[in-house]
């Protein structure tokens, strides 16, 4: 230093003597950001390079489904509730599932009965053609004879006959082959519909296959279908927790050979792993692109707090307790490695030294040098001038996040939807009535009761006509064919008996379906589905509706669940990409009260839709199941406060606080003590350090950061320093 500035003033003297004559007032020095120089103590330490992953601590979920769709006739629990093993969580409509059943037996009837038809017709066929082959080949040879006797000096050839029966022979056959393949399709799908078919009508309930806390209803007030393998419910075990990695799902996730892997409590490792799903579930998922997140298990860690979040560290090479020595200290030459060390007298030692693995910042010594010894480094970082010693400590930290648009939650009401386009002309209800299942809701003139009744007797009466003109058809080919003929002709009359039953009965059952409740003039009588109260009349008498437009919705019991919507606002910072975590702590706060809760469970928007759910049963059967988006504009979650007294107090509330981040027993430094370091020959390689006191030296000591962890002038540093370090604070 004292010959760097001995030079800065040498130059100083040399500038200010040359170029003009006249004697200019010489500026005062600003201090330079030039190179300097330090000594680093070694140190045991890590080295390698870290990947780190953020994780929340959540509860493990069961998703509750049907294998096939249904409409959802009642969900009987609410967000919040807590349910046993058995407990009945939903109700499919029954009827609706007959409805199916019926359907997919007859295609199963039909499809087995039109199957065995078209054999037969194959095979008649196919002794049609051979037949006829056998009968043209006998009369060539009666025309060779004939030929030969007229002119025996001639030698004329048999005529080949003008029809190939053997190509067309193979492609019957070919068809045949085919149309067995498809029909095995078509029996196997239709057996499949049909069996879960059957399980939602011989018990079209579902039961809960854990116990634990409701933590997701779908939400049906847009409409009551439900497709196959679609969460209805989904329970949380709340007393069963691991650390899932925030946004990393199984087809994202690289990190599985990494040799170590482990989280940080109270500044001390903990050893982590993930817990493995098995090939057969990862392929399941792939196939239907629903990918379940990465758990992380962490047995040696205890309880940990649902909702908390931990940095996730892994290595792809564990080298740890190693000599190390930074690399700005390294020089090399040819093969060799060397470093300056501060000797007993101050002055600069060049000692060769055997070096391991190596990172970014750091490289292992194996030899040469000795844990305290005083190494040489430099950089161009400018030295804090005016300092105070600052010692690292374990904190916490958090980012708030706020929610502002509130309401009660409506996972309990049962919506009535407009089935068609028309006019109310009566509701029989009123706000806060409580009907019975088959009370009278209103009535909808369609206006196109008559019309529609019409097509309906039209489309059967072309039906008729149709088979009519198809069985004049047959009778006319037959009086012009062999008995060969004949025989395909009957069969293939039978078939389109068969084909004429299977559709007249399909249009009658749409025909009696447009006239069920209808009275014949278009108005149709719409009927209560289950008890509950009327919590809400969306339309007025004779106004205008559209087709799935709600007219009126049915509360089926009382909730004390409060539906937190992650709306915008101009007043106030909140994360939209980010809702409450189950089982984390929740405030509502006005001018004077803090009203307290817990976050009991979640909506599924865009951030969080593609998760899917995967497990294996007892029989080693392989399920996966999802959840549909919840029908809201913004990320949502719901709370229940701890005093269900204080919900008539709600309205007054500004805001619902919870954590964005939270993170406890972190090292949080000021983020003006983290500085930023660029590295010329490749601008996109980024490195922070901190200015660290060891030995009355000020030390450059790398450490690693998460931009998403920097809040309030405050950030958290993952790694480099350690709990009561001491640190230079400008």
């Amino acid at each position: 230093m004292k010959r760097i500035l001995v030079w800065i003033t040498v130059l100083t003297m040399f500038l200010s003597g040359c170029g003009s004559k006249k004697q200019d007032t010489v500026p005062s020095l600003i201090e330079p950001v030039s190179v300097n120089a330090s000594y680093r103590p070694v140190e045991y330490g890590s080295v390698g390079k870290k990947e780190v992953l953020l994780g929340t601590v959540v509860p493990r979920e069961y998703g509750h489904y049907y294998d096939t769709n249904v409409a959802i006739s009642q969900i009987t629990v609410d967000i919040g509730d807590n349910v046993e093993e058995g407990d009945v969580l939903a109700y499919a409509d029954v009827d609706a599932a007959k409805e199916e059943l019926a359907k997919y037996q007859k295609e199963l009837d039909y499809e087995n009965a039109s199957y065995q038809l078209n054999c037969k017709i194959s095979q008649a066929k196919q002794e049609d053609y051979a037949q006829q082959k056998a009968l043209a080949e006998q009369q060539q040879i009666a025309e060779s004879e004939e030929n030969i006797v007229a002119d025996a000096t001639n030698d004329i050839e048999a005529a080949e006959p003008t029809i190939d029966y053997d190509i067309q022979l193979a492609v019957e056959q070919e068809n045949a082959r085919y149309d067995t393949l498809l029909h095995e399709y078509h029996v196997s799908k239709l057996e499949n519909s049909i069996e879960k078919s059957q399980k939602v009508v011989a018990d079209g309930t579902l039961t809960a296959r854990k116990s634990g806390q409701v933590t997701y209803v779908k939400n049906i007030t847009n409409g009551r279908n439900a497709g196959a393998n679609e969460n209805i419910v989904v329970i949380s075990d709340l007393g069963d927790t691991y650390i899932e990695l925030t946004d990393t799902n199984v087809s994202e996730y690289k990190f599985t050979d990494y040799e170590k892997k482990y989280i940080l409590i109270n500044g001390q490792e903990v050893s982590v792993s993930e817990e493995a799903y098995s090939t057969e579930e990862q392929i399941l998922a792939e196939v239907n692109q629903k990918y379940p997140n990465v758990r992380i298990q962490c047995p040696e860690a205890g309880t940990l707090t649902l909702g908390d979040n931990y940095p996730v560290y892994f290595m792809k090479k564990d080298t740890e307790h190693v000599l190390v020595v930074g690399n700005d200290s390294l020089n090399t030459q040819g093969e060799k490695h060397y470093v300056y060390v501060k000797s007993a007298t101050g002055e600069q030692e060049k000692r060769e030294i055997e070096i391991g693995v190596a990172d970014d910042n750091y490289t292992q010594v194996t030899s040469g040098l000795s844990e305290g010894d005083m190494v040489y480094y430099h950089s161009t970082a400018k030295l804090p001038y005016d300092y105070s010693q600052y010692e690292v400590v374990l904190s916490d930290f958090a980012i708030p996040n706020h929610g502002i648009r509130f309401s009660k939650s409506d996972t309990n009401i049962f919506p009535y939807l407009s089935e068609y386009e028309g006019t109310i002309s009566k509701i029989a209800v009123t706000q806060d009535t409580q009907v019975k299942k088959g009370d009278l809701l209103y009535i909808i003139d369609t206006g196109v009761g008559k019309a529609a009744m019409a097509e309906a007797e039209n489309a059967i009466q072309k039906e008729n006509e149709s088979y009519q003109q198809k069985l004049a058809s047959y009778e006319e080919q037959k009086n012009n064919s062999n008995t060969s003929q004949l025989a395909v002709l009957d069969l293939q009359e039978q078939l389109a008996a068969l084909e004429h039953n299977y559709n007249l009965k399909k249009l009658e059952s749409e025909r009696d379906k447009v006239g069920k409740n209808n009275d014949g003039t278009g108005k149709i009588s719409v009927y209560a589905q289950m008890d509950g109260t009327v919590s809400k009349i969306e339309v007025s008498e004779e106004s205008q509706v559209e087709k799935d437009d709600q007219v009126l919705p049915l509360t089926t019991k009382s909730t004390d669940v409060l539906l937190v919507q992650m709306e915008q606002s101009k007043e106030i910072t909140l994360y939209t990409d980010n809702i409450a975590d189950i089982g984390e702590r929740i405030s509502m706060s006005t001018k004077d009260v803090t009203y307290e809760g817990t976050c009991v469970g979640q909506a599924v928007s865009n951030i969080n839709q593609n998760k899917g759910y995967v497990y294996t049963d007892a029989q080693g059967k392989v399920h996966l199941s999802y959840s549909t988006l919840s029908g809201y504009k913004r990320p949502a979650f719901y709370i229940k406060l701890d005093n269900a007294s204080d919900l008539s107090e709600i309205s007054t509330a500004s805001s619902v606080d919870f954590s964005y981040r939270l993170l406890h027993g972190a090292m949080v430094l000021p983020t003006s003590m983290i500085y930023k370091e660029t590295d010329p020959l490749s601008p996109n390689k980024v490195s922070y350090y901190v200015w660290r006191v060891m030995h009355q030296e000020l030390v450059k000591q790398y450490v690693l950061i998460d931009d998403s962890l920097q809040n309030g002038g405050k950030t958290v540093v993952l790694s480099g320093i350690a709990p009561g370090d001491i640190l230079a604070q400008e």
